[in-house]
Formats: C-alpha cells, sequence, structure tokens
C-alpha cells in the first residue's frame, strides 16, 4: 500500500467491498494501522484502497441485512464493507482513531444511498445530480470519440504530441468520474493500464505523489519538506 513506514498493522478482517463502478461485491481484506484503513482483493490485481483516517468524517453500520460498515470520506464517498467480523466494535475503534461521528447530514445521505442501493445497487456518492451526470459521461463516451466529445473544436488545430497529452488527460478525467480522485481513489488493473500509457504532464505532480505514498509521507511529516530545502 505504499504507506509510512512508522505504521504498524493492527488488525486484519477478511471482508467484501461495494465496488459502484462494477455494481458487484468483491472479496478481500481489511488492513488496519494506526492511521489508515486499507482494502485488497483476494485477488490482488483487482482492487485496492487506501483510506487515511484524516480522510474520514463518518463511521456508521446499516440497520438491515448484516449491518454492513460504512466509512464516509471528506469527497462525499460512502464505502461499504460487508461481512465484517466485530464491525460494532471495529466502528467504535475507527471512531475513535479518526474523530469521526456521524452528523445529521450523513445520516439523510445514508438513507438515500439505501434506498438507490435498494433499487440499482449503487453505494457510492450521496449526490442524485452528480450519479445522473456520471451516467450521461460514460453513455456518451461510449458512443462517441474521445476527442468529439471533449474538444471537437480544437482537436483539428493541435499537434499530434497534444492531442496525445489532452486525450490522455480526458482518459484520466473519465476514470476520475468512475473511480474517484485522490488518495481514497479505487486503484484497479484499469488505473494501472493508465499509468504504463503515460501520465500526462498536467496531472504528474499530483498522481506521482499519489501512487508513490508521497502524499502520505508529507501528510504524516507536515513541513519536514520545506525544513530540508531551508536547510540546503
Amino acid at each position: 500500500f505504499r504507506l509510512p513506514r512508522s505504521e504498524s498493522l493492527q488488525e486484519v478482517h477478511e471482508c467484501v467491498l461495494w465496488l459502484p463502478f462494477s455494481h458487484f461485491n468483491i472479496l478481500g481484506k481489511m488492513c488496519i494501522s494506526e492511521n489508515y484503513v486499507c482494502f485488497a482483493s483476494l485477488e490482488g490485481t483487482q482492487c485496492k484502497l487506501i483510506i487515511p483516517l484524516r480522510e474520514v468524517v463518518g463511521v456508521d453500520t446499516s440497520g438491515s441485512g448484516n449491518k454492513p460498515l460504512i466509512i464516509f470520506t471528506k469527497g462525499k464517498r460512502a464505502l461499504r464493507f460487508s461481512d465484517v467480523r466485530d464491525n460494532d466494535r471495529l466502528m467504535a475503534k475507527l471512531r475513535l482513531a479518526s474523530g469521526a461521528v456521524v452528523s445529521p447530514q450523513h445520516s439523510a445521505s445514508r438513507e438515500i444511498s439505501e434506498v438507490s442501493l435498494s433499487k440499482s445497487d449503487s453505494l457510492e456518492d450521496y449526490s442524485e445530480d452528480q450519479q445522473i451526470s456520471l451516467k450521461d459521461s460514460i453513455r456518451t463516451v461510449s458512443t462517441e470519440a474521445l476527442m468529439t466529445v471533449f474538444h471537437p473544436q480544437d482537436a483539428e488545430n493541435l499537434e499530434p504530441k497534444m492531442l496525445k497529452e489532452k486525450m490522455k488527460e480526458q482518459s484520466w478525467n473519465i476514470h476520475f468520474e468512475e473511480y474517484g480522485r485522490g488518495v481514497c481513489m479505487f486503484r484497479t488493473k484499469k488505473t494501472r493500464d493508465l499509468v504504463i500509457r503515460g501520465i500526462p504532464e498536467n496531472l504528474r505532480g499530483e498522481l506521482w505523489l499519489l501512487f508513490s505514498g508521497a502524499v502520505n509521507d508529507m501528510a504524516t511529516h507536515p513541513g519536514y519538506y520545506n525544513e530540508l530545502v531551508e536547510e540546503s
């Protein structure tokens, strides 16, 4: 998971994670350290997830079925883990470690999400408008050329190299819409394939920090880089 070296493994739980982009649950292991909750599918390349507790704003268990553990993050996302052993104790532990509670806003959002889940097996964003926008975007992209959708007026005027960069950038933007953006994004085989094809210049700084784990090192040691610069 490329976490800071100071992190030590505390608990491991076998569970299933709901994948909103695929509309099914995937079996894997939840690994908990002092400051992170991570998930890796048993088929390792299928899905990985890293949740820093600094990003957690709420933790709750659903009142229906097998009471899945739901982690709410700052990005307005609800990550649902089912079949977690002793999830009530785990919920209390994560709330304490992150300082998170379930606000009325998150409770209301959870109710909306559960209704949506029962109808379409989807539980990711609380915003209905965002879900509609995402579905429309995916449907459009699947039927039209990438550059025609996003830059119809500029495609003919771009040099081949710039055109390739723009296409890479738009591929990543579509990926962000589907899998999330930032440290809590779903990391899948598609993510790996995009990295192999090359990261566009505009996103290189952000994604290198993310995939190298440097973003977590910077959060663990705030100001350390600036101190090194000043000392040099």
